[in-house]
């Protein structure tokens, strides 16, 4: 289905394109394009069943699918855990160790997932009941501009949007940014965070 991070009515308005000439299709490319620069899908909630990870010997395991919404259930090595073996966070879950003061903490190793090939298996619900503004207006400007280029007429239809070269005496410059690929990964740029995991307490 398409159109799950925007609306047709809102492109239409960003754009001054009829809804009825805006194509589904524009819709499903640029959804993909976010999913796969963002590193995650915004298309609802889903639960992910025994979703398999890496142990990498720290008390940090990021999960495929954030935001976490909750997590049913959780093993290291075959072994069970109970929920208040860890906590759960926006995009990772956090093994807790016995309460322990500043000084103990110091001094004592703290629980960790132990190395191993898909030794940790987690079962969570994942994923945004609602899409994020940010995600929105990315959304509605990239589908914009694409059906602006395809509104091209005249000299412009023949416009290539891809990477430039241009030559001044003994320099080339090569621009990245032009056109309609440019224009896509530029909102994307300014609006999204780039495949990227930061623990935070």
């Amino acid at each position: 289905m398409s159109y799950n991070y925007t609306t047709k009515i809102k492109v239409s308005a960003l754009s001054q394109i009829p809804t009825t000439d805006l194509n589904d299709e524009w819709s499903d490319w640029v959804e993909a394009l976010i999913d796969e620069y963002v590193g995650e899908s915004y298309t609802g909630l889903t639960t992910h069943t025994a979703e398999k990870h890496d142990g990498d010997g720290s008390g940090i395991l990021f999960v495929d699918h954030p935001p976490i919404v909750s997590v049913s259930a959780m093993s290291v090595d075959a072994s069970t855990l109970t929920d208040s073996d860890y906590k759960v966070y926006n995009s990772y879950v956090k093994i807790i160790s016995d309460p322990l003061s500043s000084v103990s903490d110091a001094l004592y190793q703290r629980t960790v997932f132990p190395e191993g090939q898909q030794n940790v298996s987690i079962t969570y619900v994942g994923g945004s009941a609602t899409v994020p503004k940010r995600i929105e207006m990315a959304a509605t400007q990239m589908i914009a501009q694409i059906a602006l280029v395809y509104k091209r007429e005249g000299s412009d239809a023949s416009l290539k949007y891809s990477r430039v070269t241009r030559n001044d005496g003994d320099v080339s410059t090569t621009t990245e940014s032009f056109g309609l690929q440019g224009t896509l990964y530029d909102i994307m740029k300014k609006y999204l965070n780039r495949n990227w995991k930061m623990a935070v307490d």
